[in-house]
């Protein structure tokens, strides 16, 4: 009776870590005990999952990144949030708060396979076309770095969310985007870390898929598989990296940054729940695959023939 009770444990459990395989990222902004409404997120000794140290804020005249006691939403049907957020002025300039990894990746090791992000955001005014309001990886502190993993809500060189490998090109959606609307922004990198040789034949690919709580909820309905994505997203965008691979380990920053890039006016948004992860089930609410329900119904029917056996024998 305790190997069948045992068996039962580890396929229920097999079958819930099948949905989640490794949460890389999870910044909520939990900051409450810390920054009051309206404080500078510059020095703030981080407490997210797989990010060290404390937020770093390079900033032009005017710009600011400040905290807020309430932090963004996406349903009841979204993962668990947390309180607190974050609001991003570009000022004259620019905006950008970075933050170093902490994750199983020690460098010169990189992760390697196909790496998921995703984020909330809420775009309350725009720079034209040339604004920029983005989340992605940089390969050092300050000014001189090699940006990978860009996921824009606001895309610089259009009004509507874009996407991009490595750089600073990126491909854009089709459409613009609604003021004071939540978004979930989801992108997809595959081959991170991979050389070229490790390929076998492939291509490195960026893919951004951004819903509007609606969308989201369609798509939840529709199965929420990975393969619609596309179908049900508000806005898509893709992008190729054909020059070398882009590694994630270690050493590297996150950032979250905006600027209005020349265009007219100012830019500023609300930012929240920031997940990179290894999976999908990572970063986004989804349906479990049928192989993960059963192997977790069959621990289950497994704890059920073990507890009959106990009323009878």
């Amino acid at each position: 009776m305790k190997k069948i009770l045992t068996i039962a444990s580890y396929l229920i459990g097999f079958g819930a870590l099948s949905l989640q395989a490794d949460l890389l990222i999870y910044e909520g902004f939990n900051y409450s005990g810390v920054r009051s409404d309206g404080d500078s997120m510059d020095n703030v000794t981080s407490n997210a999952t797989g990010l060290t140290g404390s937020y770093n804020l390079l900033h032009s005249t005017g710009a600011s990144i400040t905290f807020k006691t309430t932090g963004l939403s996406f349903g009841s049907n979204f993962l668990s949030t947390s309180d607190g957020g974050i609001y991003l002025d570009g000022g004259t300039t620019y905006s950008v708060l970075e933050m170093s990894l902490n994750t199983p990746y020690d460098s010169p090791t990189t992760y390697q396979g196909t790496i998921y992000s995703s984020y909330l955001g809420k775009v309350t005014s725009m720079a034209g076309d040339e604004g920029l309001f983005t989340s992605r990886v940089a390969n050092e502190s300050g000014a001189s770095y090699t940006r990978r993993f860009n996921s824009e809500l606001d895309g610089r060189s259009d009004s509507g969310p874009a996407v991009g490998y490595g750089e600073d090109t990126t491909a854009a959606s089709s459409g613009a985007l609604t003021l004071d609307e939540t978004y979930l922004v989801l992108a997809r990198f595959t081959h991170v870390g991979e050389t070229d040789a490790e390929l076998g034949g492939e291509t490195r690919t960026a893919d951004q898929f951004v819903f509007t709580l609606s969308a989201y909820e369609n798509w939840l309905a529709a199965g929420g598989v990975e393969g619609d994505l596309g179908t049900y997203a508000s806005f898509t965008a893709s992008d190729t990296n054909t020059i070398y691979e882009k590694h994630f380990h270690n050493g590297y920053q996150v950032e979250i940054g905006i600027a209005p890039l020349g265009g007219s006016g100012n830019e500023t948004a609300y930012f929240d729940e920031l997940r990179y992860g290894t999976t999908l089930a990572d970063v986004v609410s989804v349906v479990p695959e049928p192989s993960s329900f059963l192997l977790m119904a069959g621990g289950m029917l497994l704890v059920g023939f073990g507890a009959f056996k106990r009323r009878h024998s």
